[in-house]
């Protein structure tokens, strides 16, 4: 006859579980978007601290094209990190990836002024945002799978949504933040150090998310496929052949979210610094509107 209290203490133990997976890919994934998008929060100020004074346009400018460096970087970190995460397991993976994207903050946030190193500090910026960008690339198609692995399967949907709505709470938190410190701090306090505190912020939070992560445990499911992996010879085929062969699925994917990501960073991204650099509006009148929830995006 079974023990009355063996599945008390199962469910004990699930929920247990349960909750240390939600908090820390959820608190990850926040974290993750929140080093992402204070980078275009605080643009106008990196672009006057770690680029030349001469031409204040060019320098916003470079600013701007370091940000779309990181989405360059983004399908590279996908491939390096969904490799980590199915051959060594997602929770690495995951832990990889918000180790990275808090370095890249604190890097940004610790980085000598313009008038400091010169070229030097807008190089760190990019090898920064590069980090950022494989780190980013890594997050979201390892924290998507390992949440769908882990949910029952009657709220696997549910469970996967959790990605979106982390990630957007991270972005609004960035922007909030950067629409605070400039209605508190003075211009000249924001350009001498204000502009730092998101970034370093953003590294503090990283360790906490950190932390969290190496408390999770792999999914049975990553664990009975990495066995079942490793008895089986598969045939090699090259990245083009591969999407050739699903290239109506890998469209339509595309197609669907493509619309969405322009939207979100037209309105968190372009918005606010147009408004800032061309309109002449102050930080916190432009970032004020910006701070409130956006639709959610693949971004």
């Amino acid at each position: 006859m079974t023990a009355t209290n063996t599945p008390t203490r199962s469910t004990g133990a699930e929920r247990r579980n349960t909750i240390r997976t939600l908090l820390g890919t959820g608190a990850g994934n926040a974290v993750e978007w929140y080093d992402w998008a204070i980078y275009a929060t605080f643009s106008t100020y990196l672009s006057a601290q770690l680029f030349s004074h001469e031409d204040p346009t060019s320098a916003f400018l470079a600013t701007l094209a370091i940000f779309a460096v990181g989405f360059v970087a983004r399908p590279f970190g996908g491939f390096l990190f969904g490799w980590i995460g199915d051959r060594v397991g997602r929770t690495t993976s995951m832990t990889l990836c918000v180790a990275l994207a808090s370095l890249g903050s604190l890097a940004i946030g610790l980085a000598p002024s313009f008038d400091q190193w010169g070229a030097w500090s807008s190089l760190l910026l990019l090898v920064a945002r590069l980090v950022q960008g494989l780190a980013h690339g890594g997050e979201t198609p390892n924290a998507q799978a390992y949440l769908s692995e882990m949910a029952p399967a009657e709220k696997r949907g549910l469970w996967a949504s959790l990605i979106y709505v982390s990630g957007t709470t991270g972005t609004v938190i960035g922007i909030l933040l950067g629409a605070i410190l400039t209605v508190t701090l003075s211009t000249d306090q924001m350009n001498s150090f204000g502009w730092r505190i998101p970034f370093i912020v953003g590294a503090v939070l990283g360790v906490v998310a950190l932390i969290q992560r190496l408390q999770m445990r792999e999914s049975k499911a990553f664990e009975i496929n990495k066995a079942e992996t490793a008895a089986i010879t598969f045939e090699k085929k090259s990245l083009f052949s591969e999407f050739m062969e699903n290239r109506r699925s890998a469209l339509q994917i595309i197609g669907l979210t493509v619309g969405f990501t322009v939207v979100y960073y037209v309105w968190s991204v372009s918005t606010p610094a147009y408004a800032i650099n061309v309109l002449g509006m102050s930080p916190s009148d432009a970032l004020w509107p910006a701070s409130s929830p956006t639709l959610p995006s693949s971004r």
